[in-house]
């Protein structure tokens, strides 16, 4: 697999895989290439301006078709002409928290393809939605670079809480 996570948002290869201008959210936030993306929590991502859980789903979809761009096994899960099971139990049971799940845990699962990514993503969206990290009224991150710096700040305190 070619090394995907530096491509920029701005660039001729995500734009062949950007049907829908999503470069727009994430250039406003303050992403610049597919590895900004990939490290983050599906937690914070909820958590940015602008974000809420139709344009994430749409975010990780385009993520998703640049990095397995043959769409031949998704085609053939949608019209039933394969039949690939993908068990969202197992993968959960991996996994002892879904609020510490990375975008890059959903996106490089072994065996991923475009339903179990769905059904990955509404399972953790739904957990983020029962959590205490969720408010309906308002997004904890204007941007990437508050993010990081809460991330950052974050712990400090705890390193300095430990000694």
């Amino acid at each position: 697999m070619k090394n995907y996570l530096t491509v920029k948002f701005n660039s001729r290869e995500w734009r062949n895989v950007d049907k829908d201008s999503i470069y727009v959210v994430f250039d406003m936030l303050g992403f610049k290439k597919v590895a900004d993306v990939m490290q983050l929590r599906v937690f914070d991502l909820l958590n940015l301006n602008r974000i809420n859980n139709n344009r994430a789903e749409e975010m990780l979809l385009c993520i998703y078709r640049l990095l397995y761009s043959n769409k031949k096994l998704d085609d053939g899960i949608y019209n039933d002409e394969i039949d690939q099971y993908f068990s969202y139990r197992e993968w959960k049971k991996s996994r002892k928290r879904l609020d510490q799940v990375t975008v890059s845990d959903i996106l490089l699962t072994e065996g991923i393809n475009q339903a179990a990514l769905l059904r990955i993503f509404d399972g953790v969206t739904t957990a983020f939605y029962k959590s205490s990290e969720y408010d309906s009224r308002k997004y904890r991150y204007s941007n990437l670079l508050e993010l990081l710096k809460h991330r950052s700040s974050g712990r400090k305190e705890d390193d300095n809480g430990k000694t």
